[in-house]
């Protein structure tokens, strides 16, 4: 992964902001695949931070992080993400390999397609794909442009995923499955959240 601040994250992260414009440099295709604001792939905590900065990759990209396999609590990205599939204004994709918890945290960032072909994968204001998540008091208030794939103002694709105290306040713009807080919710659990 590539990251604002740390590629790859098995440790603690606590207190840091990253202010730095994170993109793909390498030939099409062989590039952009879990990229974040701050940390590519994170399979550890990361606590009271914040990124700030654009993020434009291919795959998995994140304003905070690209891949999260792990805790995020109570922080904050602000940057706009560039992409095509699993793209998240805070965590591009977050997945079952570990406890993928979210707890009081926000993104304030826009989600773009990379070209005119627009989204070929889910995109959400917070979290572009997840599985088996946990995502708690947390919100996110970013505009999403021209999705074709599953486009969500907090959750792009969300599998065995809990919902819970959580918003969406940006406009969603999608063609294919799309809604205002989950564009594809299955088998998943939302309560006391809006759009």
């Amino acid at each position: 992964g590539v990251g604002g601040m740390v590629g790859w994250n098995k440790g603690v992260i606590d207190g840091v902001s990253a202010n730095v414009h994170v993109r793909s440099s390498g030939p099409a295709g062989q590039d952009g695949v879990e990229m974040g604001g701050l940390v590519g792939y994170n399979q550890g905590h990361i606590l009271n931070s914040t990124a700030i900065g654009d993020v434009h990759g291919r795959q998995r990209v994140g304003g905070l992080v690209g891949h999260d396999a792990g805790l995020i609590y109570n922080s904050t990205a602000h940057g706009d993400v560039v992409g095509n599939a699993d793209l998240g204004g805070l965590v591009g994709f977050q997945d079952l390999s570990g406890p993928g918890t979210i707890s009081a945290s926000a993104a304030h960032g826009s989600i773009s397609p990379s070209n005119e072909y627009g989204f070929v994968g889910s995109a959400g204001g917070l979290v572009g794909r997840s599985m088996h998540g946990k995502i708690t008091d947390s919100f996110a208030t970013g505009t999403i442009f021209d999705g074709r794939g599953y486009i969500g103002g907090l959750i792009g694709d969300a599998f065995d995923v809990t919902i819970h105290n959580c918003f969406s306040s940006g406009v969603v713009n999608g063609q294919v499955s799309t809604g205002g807080l989950v564009g594809s919710a299955l088998d998943s659990s939302i309560s006391d959240s809006y759009s």
